[in-house]
């Protein structure tokens, strides 16, 4: 990765607004489009109710419709499982790495992490990473410098603070 290519490009603000429109847009249609089609379908106040045909409870369809979204959801589960496990443990690490001051292993970690999870169909992982790494960059002048007269004892930083305030 080169220098800050992790960073929103400079259009960036101008994209996710009109991503934001287009998304909102689309969501009114579809709620419109729901209630239109509620509206039409209910039946009138003055009709008889409808009756119902019985139901073969023998069938097995019921079956099929229970089993079916479980199964669904417990492939997922066991698909996305160890890949979120994975990411979690790599980027608790990375965090531990950047709290005790290591900043070179905690980049290396985030940067693999962006690498390695780029492609992955959930953004977020590739979106934390990056979030991560443009934190480090931002924590790193501020932990040479600001943390480093913190360190150095209060006449030091009372002076600072009177700089500051002057």
């Amino acid at each position: 990765m080169t220098e800050r290519s992790f960073l929103p490009a400079k259009g960036a603000r101008k994209l996710f607004a009109k991503l934001f429109t287009r998304t909102a847009t689309l969501w009114l249609v579809l709620i419109a489009m729901f209630v239109v089609i509620w509206v039409l379908l209910e039946p009138s106040s003055g009709s008889a109710p409808p009756t119902r045909a019985p139901v073969d409870t023998n069938s097995g369809g019921n079956l099929w419709t229970t089993i079916l979204p479980v199964l669904v959801g417990v492939i997922v589960f066991a698909v996305l499982g160890p890949l979120v496990r994975t990411f979690n443990a790599s980027n608790a690490a990375g965090l531990k790495f950047l709290g005790d001051g290591d900043y070179a292993l905690a980049g290396r970690t985030f940067e693999t992490l962006a690498t390695r999870y780029r492609w992955v169909p959930i953004p977020i992982y590739r979106t934390l990473a990056s979030y991560n790494l443009a934190a480090l960059d931002a924590l790193k002048p501020v932990a040479k410098g600001e943390f480093a007269l913190l360190e150095s004892g209060w006449p030091e930083m009372r002076a600072f603070l009177i700089r500051l305030v002057a």
